[in-house]
């Protein structure tokens, strides 16, 4: 029934039925069934765009799979990986076309004013030059020029994918 939910893409509906059924069932993980329930788990997450979990289902399954010697489940679980994989690099790449893009259209921006750039660390005159950009994907950036000795700039930059829920217990 999972997997005709989510060839439906009723993928809200297959993820109600495989994940308390994946919980239920996890005493007995070896079982042909059970790992095949695990299987379209990982896919309904996929289908989903949940892609750190499509992979975090996905790599218990790969195991007892090979284990049990299923190589349909197998097969069918090492597709939804490597797609999921495959999703997440061009998310990556798209986050890093968007960040250039940015960066381009910052460098050709005007300069602020002399009287905002010498002023008082006062918010008003920080926000004053604040770049407030939204990217494609709806991240939101925020940049403070700031003139460098000798036009080099050494940044660090932690970003933290996900909410609240998805970081629990991490």
């Amino acid at each position: 029934l999972g997997r005709v939910l989510i060839n439906d893409f009723r993928t809200t509906a297959a993820l109600a039925l495989l994940e308390p059924a994946a919980a239920e069932l996890a005493d007995l993980a070896g079982d042909a069934g059970v790992v095949e329930v695990g299987s379209q788990l990982a896919r309904a997450y996929l289908v989903a765009d949940d892609l750190p979990r499509a992979i975090e289902v996905a790599d218990p399954v790969l195991e007892a799979a090979e284990h049990a010697n299923l190589r349909e489940i197998l097969a069918d679980t090492l597709v939804t990986k490597g797609m999921a994989l495959a999703m997440l690099a061009e998310a990556d790449a798209r986050r890093d076309r968007d960040l250039a893009s940015v960066s381009s259209s910052l460098a050709h921006s005007s300069e602020p004013s002399r009287s905002t750039r010498a002023g008082s660390g006062a918010p008003a005159n920080i926000e004053a030059r604040v770049i407030r950009k939204t990217l494609p994907g709806g991240m939101q950036l925020a940049l403070l020029p700031k003139k460098t000795r000798g036009g080099t700039v050494v940044a660090h930059l932690s970003l933290q994918w996900g909410d609240e829920d998805s970081k629990m217990n991490r």
